[in-house]
């Protein structure tokens, strides 16, 4: 936290749910479109691959409401990099009132008025003038997507608790054990003097 920002990610993904009914399908006589899942939505340090914040929704749970929960208590921010679901006015403001440029990635109907968000108007102007650059920025996203990747082969991609509120508190013990699994590799490299995002075996 001594850095004078950090880079963040945000991303979401979800985790499907061992306890759906397979007699639901039977019932209807087709296949079931039922969405069977929690999404959790994290920010991670990018340089670090920590997950600081996170939050968990259902399936419904739309991305760009989550955004400010998953980033209002980071004290100093760089630059925060996120999908076109993410991507809106409002939080695009909210990342240049903590002192960061906002990278999320426009949707193809966006337009440069800033009503009433100011940040929003020079990230887009940006990504008009140079989006090369811009888009370069924009890929420290990927990182968030190898933090989901390593989370769900380590600690599995599936909730087996059957409560609602069980299955949230599986989903934040994986983001813990994640966490503690990060922060012991992060030591382990700094012995080695590896980088941080080289596989250690």
């Amino acid at each position: 936290m001594g850095r004078r920002g950090m880079d963040v990610a945000v991303d979401s993904s979800g985790f499907s749910l061992k306890t759906s009914s397979k007699w639901f399908d039977i019932r209807i006589k087709r296949k079931s479109e039922k969405k069977d899942y929690l999404k959790l939505h994290i920010a991670i340090d990018v340089d670090t691959g920590i997950i600081l914040h996170f939050t968990t929704t259902d399936w419904k749970g739309a991305d760009a409401k989550q955004f400010k929960w998953l980033i209002r208590d980071l004290p100093r921010i760089r630059k925060a990099a996120g999908d076109k679901a993410y991507s809106s006015r409002v939080n695009c403001q909210t990342v240049a009132d903590k002192g960061g440029k906002p990278f999320l990635r426009f949707k193809t109907n966006a337009t440069a008025k800033a009503k009433g968000y100011p940040a929003w108007q020079i990230s887009f102007r940006a990504y008009m003038d140079n989006p090369d650059e811009w888009m370069d920025e924009y890929h420290i996203r990927s990182m968030v997507e190898a933090v989901f990747s390593s989370l769900k082969r380590c600690f599995g991609p599936d909730i087996k608790s059957i409560k609602g509120w069980l299955k949230r508190r599986e989903l934040a013990i994986k983001v813990l054990a994640y966490n503690i699994k990060r922060v012991l590799y992060i030591e382990r490299a700094k012995d080695l003097g590896i980088p941080l995002w080289v596989s250690c075996q």
